[in-house]
């Protein structure tokens, strides 16, 4: 009921003015500070009568925070599929990069081996979170079993942690930067990470003033207000039918 009155205000709203309001983001750490400064910067410049709000949250609390319409649009990796009142569309594609810190065996190595990776205790993110499956896949698939020393849902956590020598590190790639980790260094590894997926998502049925479909468009140019409203559509279909 609060949520039909939330949409019935922002209808009206819209009509009396639909370039201003706030655009509320629910994202992850990662997402929060690796990858949605450039796009919220030029949303910025374009809408500088919009207030944006960024809510960094767990992973597991931005499908939480759509649901509850405390937020338009949420990004994470893992945490958005398969929730059946949201929509889900690709952001983008990454990889994990292992790092150490400087005087590591492995520093300058090239071609390192998986095997010798978990030979040192590993620093790296949460179960089920941003591409976990993966990095434990990987590990599985040559019948390894690495030794976590620490896991944790922030990759400046993580860093922090490998240059403190509690281990090897595994992290997003986009929030390894050589030139501002000092005393880190990416390893080169011989058998790659399968890539993880990053998605935004919005909770089907929600009014959405146009600014909203305008951000959504910069960061995933495919992604447009028909695109969207068709895929609702055919969700609202499909379950009618069940």
């Amino acid at each position: 009921m609060l949520l039909e009155i939330g949409n019935i205000r922002n209808v009206a709203s819209t009509f009396s003015n639909g370039q201003s309001g706030t655009l509320k983001i629910a994202a992850t750490h990662t997402q929060s500070r690796y990858a949605l400064p450039k796009y919220l910067s030029e949303f910025r410049s374009r809408y500088d009568d919009v207030e944006i709000v960024l809510l960094q949250a767990h992973p597991r609390e931005v499908p939480t925070l759509l649901l509850s319409g405390e937020c338009d649009i949420g990004f994470a990796t893992d945490t958005l599929d398969d929730v059946p009142d949201l929509l889900a569309f690709p952001f983008y594609s990454w990889e994990h990069e292992v790092i150490v810190p400087e005087g590591h065996p492995l520093q300058g190595r090239e071609n390192v081996t998986l095997q010798e990776v978990a030979q040192s205790p590993l620093v790296t993110y949460d179960q089920g979170l941003t591409g976990r499956k993966q990095i434990d896949r990987a590990f599985e698939k040559l019948a390894l079993k690495p030794r976590i020393a620490m896991a944790a849902i922030d990759s400046d956590v993580i860093k922090t942690y490998v240059g403190l020598g509690l281990g090897v590190g595994i992290i997003a790639g986009m929030a390894y930067d050589a030139d501002n980790d000092s005393g880190l260094s990416k390893v080169s590894l011989k058998t790659r990470i399968d890539s993880s997926q990053t998605c935004f998502a919005l909770r089907r049925g929600r009014f959405r003033k146009d600014y909203v479909y305008r951000f959504i468009e910069m960061c995933a140019p495919a992604v447009t207000k028909e695109v969207i409203l068709q895929a609702e559509a055919l969700r609202d279909e499909i379950d009618g039918t069940i």
